[in-house]
């Protein structure tokens, strides 16, 4: 008796249409999501970038800047636990925050916060490099955020590190070469 095997494709046609567009498709659609004051830091400070350099600006713009120089450094100087560090650091948004007085400990919840939720289109041989650090990262110590959440990271690094005065270089940085993109 012969026996014939039929292989179901669980994927629909719609599914499978998606497939094969998504092929030939050179972009990536993230959604980020980050507190709301880090949006509107941000927003705040591409605004004074576009006043400073007289050129627009724009809040994605300063995201591709932050996340191509993460993948340089990470390239150049490769040290994976301190890139496994900048990819999983928290400011401690919707955490407990602790204080010590004298003798005394209080402990409150933080207030997590609005969230903004961002939607950009990333180059896919961008998007792959950061996924290639992140799959490097999950092979030696697990538990890493997914390529939106990479780049979520990084935003909220990059402006709480600049609120504490440690960007304003790359800031000088930003607006030098924006001026000699627009001089040229």
């Amino acid at each position: 008796m012969k026996t014939i095997t039929l292989e179901i494709n669980p994927m629909g046609i719609l599914e499978q249409v998606d497939s094969f567009f998504e092929a030939f498709r050179k972009t990536v659609t993230l959604e980020l999501e980050v507190p709301t004051s880090v949006y509107a830091r941000t927003k705040l400070l591409c605004e004074y970038i576009s006043d400073k350099v007289g050129v627009r600006y724009h809040l994605p713009e300063l995201l591709m800047t932050v996340y191509l120089e993460f993948v340089q450094k990470s390239i150049e100087g490769y040290n994976p636990t301190k890139i496994y560090e900048e990819i999983t650091r928290s400011y401690g948004y919707g955490e407990r925050l602790v204080i010590h007085a004298e003798d005394r400990v209080f402990e409150y919840e933080k207030k997590a916060g609005t969230k903004t939720i961002l939607t950009i289109t990333m180059d896919k041989k961008d998007a792959k490099k950061g996924g290639l650090i992140l799959e490097e990262m999950d092979e030696l110590f697990g538990n890493v955020p997914s390529l939106e959440g990479l780049l979520s990271t990084l935003w909220v690094n990059f402006i709480e590190e600049y609120k504490r005065g440690n960007n304003q270089k790359a800031l000088n940085t930003i607006i030098r070469s924006l001026k000699k993109t627009a001089n040229t």
